[in-house]
């Protein structure tokens, strides 16, 4: 009865969303060029301790470069919760030519003391944010890149099966707790990509989630983002794997994930990922500012203020508080944060009418 309950108020939030929108078609063509909308994430966003310095870093490793650079406005902080004493200035870092993928600094300033949001975790410890993926043609090159950088791994690089693919993959954790997975495709063959910097733009935002089902009413029910592509099996061979795990404890253990795309696409994807057999810490508390590293999801849709309205009192997680502010290099949006029920923020968001 309960599941059938929740069924019926996923789907009267969705008719309600719908509604609204029909009701307002010029806002069809209100939407920035180039930015994806209800297609994927166009943006992650991460508190930094120190501006000048991180972009620097992520630059010299990356090969991405700065696209903007301005202070943050007080309406978006206060969506975040924070008190007005607070102000911050960011910086955009993403690939030229694309408006996916973009990577926003965040320097808060009178904030007070801030901890990594997910301090010392492992990568199958649920709560908050845990990383993006990035595509790279050589993953022994990138790897050992960002280690004389100072990032370090999980594991070295390890092949890895995700059905019909076959990857190698690692994870490296670098300043103030922010996570890149690097992905090198092994088959079948990766076409079509433009390899404009040494590592591609995040391609895929990752959660480790602590309940599956909960996950899914989230990011397919409340906000409508189909999913692409499902895992359900072991977690990792025996051995070194991706996770940190144990390695004679992984034949005992299962990965669940959920690769979801509203546009089915194989970037701008959000996963969720579950792990069952293993015990760890929950960081689905404190993962906001003025707590450092990848805390947010900036997603493009049609209309936000339907979008909030629709999921305010409905929504598995929770609606924060809307704003209409100027965030640069967009111009005038509207949004609200939803926060999921791991502690995941997603920043909903359009062009604001003139």
């Amino acid at each position: 009865m309960k599941q059938t309950f929740q069924r019926m108020r996923s789907v009267l939030s969705r008719v309600v969303a719908l509604a609204m929108l029909a009701a307002s078609p010029a806002l069809l063509s209100k939407v920035p060029p180039g930015v994806p909308i209800d297609d994927g994430f166009a943006e992650v966003v991460v508190a930094v301790i120190d501006l000048e310095k991180r972009v620097s870093q992520f630059t010299a490793a990356t090969g991405w470069r700065e696209l903007s650079r301005g202070r943050v406005y007080p309406a978006v902080l206060a969506s975040w919760g924070l008190p007005r004493t607070v102000s911050a200035r960011e910086a955009l870092l993403g690939e030229p030519g694309t408006e996916r993928g973009r990577v926003r600094l965040v320097e808060l300033q009178g904030a007070g003391a801030a901890r990594r949001i997910r301090s010392s975790a492992l990568p199958w410890e649920s709560g908050g944010w845990a990383g993006v993926n990035v595509r790279v043609a050589n993953i022994a090159e990138a790897f050992d890149g960002l280690q004389r950088e100072g990032w370090q791994g999980f594991s070295d690089p390890v092949s890895f099966d995700v059905p019909p693919f076959r990857v190698r993959e690692a994870m490296l954790v670098g300043p103030d707790g922010f996570v890149l997975g690097l992905l090198e495709r092994v088959s079948p063959p990766l076409e079509g990509w433009n390899w404009g910097s040494r590592i591609s733009r995040p391609v895929t935002v990752f959660a480790t989630v602590a309940d599956t089902a909960k996950a899914r009413q989230f990011f397919e029910g409340d906000l409508g983002i189909k999913v692409r592509l499902q895992y359900d099996g072991p977690a990792a061979p025996p051995g070194m794997n991706l996770f940190g795990l144990p390695h004679d404890h992984t034949p005992s253990m299962t990965r669940i994930v959920d690769w979801h795309q509203a546009a089915g696409r194989d970037e701008g994807t959000i996963a969720s990922i579950a792990f069952r057999g293993v015990v760890g810490r929950r960081f689905n508390t404190d993962s906001a500012p003025p707590n450092l590293g990848l805390f947010m999801v900036r997603l493009f849709v049609v209309d936000a203020a339907a979008r909030c309205a629709a999921l305010q009192g409905r929504t598995v997680g929770k609606v924060r508080s809307g704003y209409t502010a100027e965030v640069q290099p967009y111009g005038r949006l509207n949004g609200c944060v939803i926060e999921s029920p791991d502690g995941a923020w997603v920043d909903v968001v359009s062009l604001a009418p003139r």
